[in-house]
Protein backbone atom coordinates (compact mmCIF):
# COMPACT_ATOMS: atom_id res chain seq x y z
CA UNK A 1 0.00 0.00 0.00
CA UNK A 2 1.49 3.15 -1.14
CA UNK A 3 2.26 6.07 1.52
CA UNK A 4 -0.11 8.76 -0.46
CA UNK A 5 -3.30 6.35 -0.43
CA UNK A 6 -3.11 5.44 3.31
CA UNK A 7 -2.34 9.54 3.88
CA UNK A 8 -6.06 9.52 2.51
CA UNK A 9 -7.94 7.32 5.26
CA UNK A 10 -6.72 10.12 8.12
CA UNK A 11 -7.96 13.35 6.28
CA UNK A 12 -10.93 14.83 7.94
CA UNK A 13 -13.21 15.67 5.53
CA UNK A 14 -14.67 19.47 5.54
CA UNK A 15 -18.20 19.94 7.17
CA UNK A 16 -17.50 16.47 8.44
CA UNK A 17 -18.87 15.96 12.46
CA UNK A 18 -16.62 13.83 14.96
CA UNK A 19 -19.53 11.66 15.59
CA UNK A 20 -22.15 11.31 12.48
CA UNK A 21 -25.65 9.78 12.41
CA UNK A 22 -25.44 10.21 8.98
CA UNK A 23 -23.60 11.54 5.98
CA UNK A 24 -25.66 11.54 2.25
CA UNK A 25 -23.46 10.86 -0.12
CA UNK A 26 -24.01 12.45 -3.51
CA UNK A 27 -24.99 10.11 -6.23
CA UNK A 28 -25.06 13.06 -9.15
CA UNK A 29 -28.07 13.60 -11.47
CA UNK A 30 -29.41 10.40 -12.34
CA UNK A 31 -30.14 9.92 -8.30
CA UNK A 32 -31.72 13.13 -8.62
CA UNK A 33 -34.05 12.22 -11.36
CA UNK A 34 -34.84 8.76 -9.94
CA UNK A 35 -35.92 9.68 -6.82
CA UNK A 36 -37.55 12.61 -8.06
CA UNK A 37 -40.15 12.98 -11.61
CA UNK A 38 -39.88 9.36 -11.96
CA UNK A 39 -40.18 7.70 -8.92
CA UNK A 40 -44.05 8.95 -9.34
CA UNK A 41 -44.50 7.53 -12.64
CA UNK A 42 -43.98 3.63 -11.32
CA UNK A 43 -44.30 2.36 -15.20
CA UNK A 44 -41.04 3.96 -16.00
CA UNK A 45 -39.23 3.78 -12.87
CA UNK A 46 -38.18 0.41 -13.56
CA UNK A 47 -37.63 0.03 -17.38
CA UNK A 48 -35.25 3.07 -17.16
CA UNK A 49 -33.48 1.53 -13.84
CA UNK A 50 -32.99 -1.48 -16.19
CA UNK A 51 -31.43 0.60 -18.56
CA UNK A 52 -29.22 2.64 -16.71
CA UNK A 53 -28.09 -0.55 -14.89
CA UNK A 54 -27.36 -2.24 -18.08
CA UNK A 55 -24.89 0.90 -18.99
CA UNK A 56 -23.06 0.71 -16.07
CA UNK A 57 -22.40 -2.61 -16.05
CA UNK A 58 -21.06 -2.13 -19.95
CA UNK A 59 -18.93 0.72 -19.13
CA UNK A 60 -17.37 -1.37 -16.22
CA UNK A 61 -16.73 -4.22 -18.33
CA UNK A 62 -14.96 -1.60 -20.95
CA UNK A 63 -12.87 -0.15 -18.68
CA UNK A 64 -11.70 -3.60 -17.58
CA UNK A 65 -9.54 -4.73 -20.13
CA UNK A 66 -7.14 -1.70 -19.57
CA UNK A 67 -7.12 -2.26 -15.67
CA UNK A 68 -5.93 -5.81 -16.35
CA UNK A 69 -2.61 -4.65 -18.22
CA UNK A 70 -1.84 -2.55 -15.37
CA UNK A 71 1.08 -3.36 -13.49
CA UNK A 72 1.20 -3.39 -9.63
CA UNK A 73 2.92 0.19 -9.50
CA UNK A 74 -0.02 1.29 -12.18
CA UNK A 75 -2.71 -0.12 -10.87
CA UNK A 76 -1.99 1.77 -7.06
CA UNK A 77 -1.58 5.02 -9.25
CA UNK A 78 -4.88 4.57 -11.04
CA UNK A 79 -6.80 4.01 -6.95
CA UNK A 80 -4.76 7.06 -5.44
CA UNK A 81 -6.50 9.30 -8.83
CA UNK A 82 -9.50 7.66 -7.87
CA UNK A 83 -9.71 7.90 -4.17
CA UNK A 84 -9.12 11.45 -4.61
CA UNK A 85 -11.88 11.97 -7.51
CA UNK A 86 -14.09 10.58 -5.34
CA UNK A 87 -13.64 12.36 -2.27
CA UNK A 88 -13.69 15.78 -4.25
CA UNK A 89 -16.80 14.82 -6.65
CA UNK A 90 -18.53 12.55 -4.82
CA UNK A 91 -20.27 9.38 -6.24
CA UNK A 92 -20.62 11.11 -9.86
CA UNK A 93 -21.55 8.13 -12.07
CA UNK A 94 -18.01 7.91 -13.87
CA UNK A 95 -16.56 7.42 -10.34
CA UNK A 96 -18.46 4.80 -9.76
CA UNK A 97 -17.79 3.13 -12.89
CA UNK A 98 -13.95 3.24 -11.78
CA UNK A 99 -14.56 2.50 -8.59
CA UNK A 100 -16.41 -1.12 -9.15
CA UNK A 101 -14.16 -1.43 -11.86
CA UNK A 102 -10.74 -1.23 -9.36
CA UNK A 103 -12.58 -3.36 -7.19
CA UNK A 104 -13.30 -6.19 -9.41
CA UNK A 105 -9.46 -6.29 -10.45
CA UNK A 106 -8.04 -6.13 -7.11
CA UNK A 107 -10.40 -9.22 -6.08
CA UNK A 108 -9.07 -10.90 -9.46
CA UNK A 109 -5.28 -10.23 -8.71
CA UNK A 110 -5.42 -10.88 -4.84
CA UNK A 111 -8.28 -14.00 -4.60
CA UNK A 112 -8.89 -15.03 -7.89
CA UNK A 113 -12.15 -13.71 -8.03
CA UNK A 114 -13.95 -11.88 -10.65
CA UNK A 115 -17.42 -10.37 -9.85
CA UNK A 116 -20.02 -11.19 -12.65
CA UNK A 117 -22.49 -8.66 -14.31
CA UNK A 118 -25.13 -10.10 -11.79
CA UNK A 119 -22.96 -9.28 -9.17
CA UNK A 120 -22.36 -5.55 -10.35
CA UNK A 121 -25.75 -5.32 -10.99
CA UNK A 122 -26.46 -5.61 -7.60
CA UNK A 123 -23.68 -3.79 -5.72
CA UNK A 124 -24.44 -0.85 -8.20
CA UNK A 125 -28.33 -1.25 -6.32
CA UNK A 126 -26.72 -1.41 -3.18
CA UNK A 127 -25.37 1.88 -3.40
CA UNK A 128 -28.53 3.36 -4.33
CA UNK A 129 -29.74 2.10 -1.30
CA UNK A 130 -31.46 -0.33 -2.25
CA UNK A 131 -32.52 -3.74 -1.32
CA UNK A 132 -30.30 -6.61 -4.05
CA UNK A 133 -31.78 -10.57 -3.94
CA UNK A 134 -29.43 -12.86 -4.33
CA UNK A 135 -29.66 -16.61 -4.56
CA UNK A 136 -27.52 -18.55 -2.63
CA UNK A 137 -24.38 -19.40 -4.07
CA UNK A 138 -24.26 -15.74 -6.03
CA UNK A 139 -21.61 -14.55 -4.06
CA UNK A 140 -23.51 -12.30 -1.86
CA UNK A 141 -20.30 -11.78 0.00
CA UNK A 142 -17.84 -10.99 -2.89
CA UNK A 143 -20.62 -8.57 -4.16
CA UNK A 144 -20.63 -6.52 -1.11
CA UNK A 145 -17.17 -5.37 -1.42
CA UNK A 146 -18.14 -3.39 -4.47
CA UNK A 147 -20.64 -1.20 -2.06
CA UNK A 148 -18.29 -1.31 1.11
CA UNK A 149 -15.42 -0.18 -1.37
CA UNK A 150 -16.48 2.35 -3.26
CA UNK A 151 -18.06 3.65 -0.53
CA UNK A 152 -15.27 3.89 1.83
CA UNK A 153 -13.66 5.30 -0.87
CA UNK A 154 -15.61 8.40 -0.29
CA UNK A 155 -14.29 8.87 3.55
CA UNK A 156 -17.13 7.38 5.15
CA UNK A 157 -17.33 4.97 7.72
CA UNK A 158 -18.57 1.70 6.21
CA UNK A 159 -20.18 -1.05 8.30
CA UNK A 160 -20.67 -4.65 6.73
CA UNK A 161 -23.56 -6.36 9.24
CA UNK A 162 -24.62 -9.41 9.26
CA UNK A 163 -26.17 -11.67 11.83
CA UNK A 164 -23.26 -13.91 13.73
CA UNK A 165 -19.71 -13.51 14.82
CA UNK A 166 -18.84 -16.73 12.87
CA UNK A 167 -20.05 -15.22 9.24
CA UNK A 168 -18.57 -11.38 10.36
CA UNK A 169 -14.72 -13.01 11.12
CA UNK A 170 -15.54 -15.44 7.46
CA UNK A 171 -16.15 -12.65 5.26
CA UNK A 172 -13.69 -10.17 7.17
CA UNK A 173 -11.07 -13.02 6.50
CA UNK A 174 -12.07 -13.69 2.70
CA UNK A 175 -12.69 -10.37 1.69
CA UNK A 176 -9.71 -8.20 3.70
CA UNK A 177 -6.72 -9.38 0.73
CA UNK A 178 -9.20 -7.26 -1.65
CA UNK A 179 -9.63 -4.41 0.45
CA UNK A 180 -5.67 -4.16 1.55
CA UNK A 181 -5.03 -4.20 -2.18
CA UNK A 182 -7.13 -0.85 -2.51
CA UNK A 183 -5.18 0.64 0.36
CA UNK A 184 -8.27 0.32 2.92
CA UNK A 185 -8.17 -0.88 6.50
CA UNK A 186 -10.17 -3.58 7.83
CA UNK A 187 -11.95 -4.16 11.11
CA UNK A 188 -13.81 -6.91 12.72
CA UNK A 189 -16.40 -6.59 15.69
CA UNK A 190 -17.61 -9.57 17.54
CA UNK A 191 -18.50 -10.21 20.92
CA UNK A 192 -16.02 -10.80 24.25
CA UNK A 193 -13.92 -7.51 22.62
CA UNK A 194 -12.84 -4.61 24.76
CA UNK A 195 -13.32 -1.47 24.82
CA UNK A 196 -10.57 -0.17 22.99
CA UNK A 197 -10.11 -3.54 20.41
CA UNK A 198 -13.96 -2.44 19.17
CA UNK A 199 -12.20 1.72 18.90
CA UNK A 200 -9.38 0.12 17.10
CA UNK A 201 -11.57 -1.93 14.89
CA UNK A 202 -14.42 0.91 13.98
CA UNK A 203 -11.38 3.05 12.95
CA UNK A 204 -10.99 0.80 10.09
CA UNK A 205 -12.44 2.32 6.57
CA UNK A 206 -14.80 -0.89 6.23
CA UNK A 207 -15.70 -2.73 9.73
CA UNK A 208 -17.46 -6.09 9.70
CA UNK A 209 -19.88 -6.65 12.73
CA UNK A 210 -23.36 -8.42 13.96
CA UNK A 211 -26.53 -6.58 14.12
CA UNK A 212 -26.58 -6.74 17.78
CA UNK A 213 -23.15 -5.37 18.31
CA UNK A 214 -23.19 -2.35 16.38
CA UNK A 215 -26.46 -1.75 17.83
CA UNK A 216 -25.64 -2.39 21.54
CA UNK A 217 -22.12 0.25 20.95
CA UNK A 218 -24.15 2.48 19.19
CA UNK A 219 -26.17 2.72 22.66
CA UNK A 220 -23.29 2.60 25.01
CA UNK A 221 -21.88 5.46 22.51
CA UNK A 222 -24.83 7.89 23.34
CA UNK A 223 -24.44 7.08 27.19
CA UNK A 224 -21.13 8.20 26.63
CA UNK A 225 -21.08 11.34 25.11
CA UNK A 226 -24.23 12.35 27.44
CA UNK A 227 -24.30 15.83 26.42
CA UNK A 228 -21.41 16.42 24.21
CA UNK A 229 -22.62 15.28 21.50
CA UNK A 230 -21.34 18.11 19.58
CA UNK A 231 -18.13 17.91 16.98
CA UNK A 232 -16.91 21.23 19.60
CA UNK A 233 -17.72 19.69 22.86
CA UNK A 234 -16.59 16.38 21.62
CA UNK A 235 -13.23 17.77 20.92
CA UNK A 236 -12.60 20.03 23.85
CA UNK A 237 -13.61 17.03 25.84
CA UNK A 238 -10.54 14.95 24.16
CA UNK A 239 -8.51 17.87 24.56
CA UNK A 240 -8.86 17.92 28.39
CA UNK A 241 -9.00 14.87 28.88
CA UNK A 242 -5.66 13.70 27.29
CA UNK A 243 -4.85 10.14 27.11
CA UNK A 244 -7.96 8.78 29.01
CA UNK A 245 -10.23 6.96 26.76
CA UNK A 246 -12.88 5.53 29.43
CA UNK A 247 -15.67 7.80 28.33
CA UNK A 248 -14.45 8.15 24.12
CA UNK A 249 -17.50 6.73 21.83
CA UNK A 250 -15.85 3.47 20.05
CA UNK A 251 -17.60 4.24 16.65
CA UNK A 252 -16.93 7.13 14.39
CA UNK A 253 -20.38 7.24 13.59
CA UNK A 254 -23.11 5.73 11.53
CA UNK A 255 -22.74 7.16 7.75
CA UNK A 256 -22.87 3.46 5.64
CA UNK A 257 -24.35 0.05 6.17
CA UNK A 258 -24.49 -3.03 4.33
CA UNK A 259 -26.87 -5.38 5.78
CA UNK A 260 -26.19 -9.15 5.04
CA UNK A 261 -29.68 -11.16 5.45
CA UNK A 262 -31.55 -7.75 5.81
CA UNK A 263 -35.38 -9.74 6.17
CA UNK A 264 -33.56 -11.41 9.21
CA UNK A 265 -31.81 -8.56 10.72
CA UNK A 266 -34.36 -5.83 9.51
CA UNK A 267 -37.82 -7.74 10.43
CA UNK A 268 -37.16 -10.49 12.37
CA UNK A 269 -34.68 -9.61 14.61
CA UNK A 270 -35.70 -5.86 14.46
CA UNK A 271 -38.91 -7.58 17.05
CA UNK A 272 -36.65 -7.85 19.45
CA UNK A 273 -35.59 -4.72 21.52
CA UNK A 274 -32.36 -3.84 22.55
CA UNK A 275 -31.77 -2.50 25.84
CA UNK A 276 -28.86 -0.85 28.09
CA UNK A 277 -28.59 -0.09 31.16
CA UNK A 278 -26.54 2.43 33.01
CA UNK A 279 -24.98 1.55 36.89
CA UNK A 280 -26.07 4.44 39.19
CA UNK A 281 -24.49 5.52 42.67
CA UNK A 282 -27.50 4.13 45.35
CA UNK A 283 -26.15 6.49 48.08
CA UNK A 284 -26.29 9.88 46.11
CA UNK A 285 -29.72 8.40 44.74
CA UNK A 286 -30.90 7.85 48.05
CA UNK A 287 -29.73 11.11 49.26
CA UNK A 288 -31.78 12.84 46.40
CA UNK A 289 -34.87 11.66 47.38
CA UNK A 290 -34.32 12.27 51.48
CA UNK A 291 -33.64 15.85 50.44
CA UNK A 292 -36.71 15.97 47.77
CA UNK A 293 -39.38 14.68 51.10
CA UNK A 294 -37.65 17.14 53.18
CA UNK A 295 -38.50 20.00 50.70
CA UNK A 296 -42.01 18.43 50.22
CA UNK A 297 -42.55 18.21 54.20
CA UNK A 298 -41.95 22.00 54.13
CA UNK A 299 -44.82 22.92 51.96
CA UNK A 300 -48.18 24.35 52.87
CA UNK A 301 -51.21 23.54 51.58
CA UNK A 302 -53.13 26.30 49.85
CA UNK A 303 -49.74 28.19 50.05
CA UNK A 304 -47.63 26.05 47.82
CA UNK A 305 -49.98 23.82 46.61
CA UNK A 306 -53.68 22.92 45.65
CA UNK A 307 -55.54 20.02 45.65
Amino acid sequence: MSESVADLTCVDLPGMRVYPERTDIEMGWQRAVSGGALKTTGQLLGPYRRLMTKRFVASVNDLQASLALLDTAGFTRFVECLRADIIRLGLQEECVVRSFAVVREAARRTIGLVHYSVQLQAGYVMLQERVAELETGEGKTLTATLTAATAAFSGVSVHVITVNDYLARRDRDLMAPVYEALGLTVGLVVSDMSGEERRRAYRANITYCTNKEVAFDYLRDRMALENRNSTLRIKLSRLFRSSATGSEPVMRGLQFAIVDEADSILIDEARTPLIISERTDPAAEQKTAEESLAIVDSFLEGEHYSY
